[in-house]
């Protein structure tokens, strides 16, 4: 992952690195749960559309925007 090759950086040429450890940990701290979070969450939006039809499909997308809005 690129979290690793910042994390070389970081540990061996520090002083051209774009961020310390400390600030890698920030960022990146929860990169891996939340990445599992999102497989999950695709793989279920993905059964769910695959059994859409066009017309479920559009309302959805009109109901999407809806709530955007308001």
């Amino acid at each position: 992952m690129f979290i690793d090759t910042l994390e070389t950086m970081a540990n061996e040429v520090p002083e051209t690195a774009p961020l310390t450890n400390d600030e890698i940990s920030k960022v990146f701290g929860n990169i891996k749960v939340i990445m599992n979070l999102n497989k999950k969450f695709f793989s279920e939006i993905s059964e769910k559309v695959s059994k859409f039809d066009e017309v479920k499909i559009i309302c959805g997308f009109l109901l999407l925007i809806f709530l955007l809005i308001w």
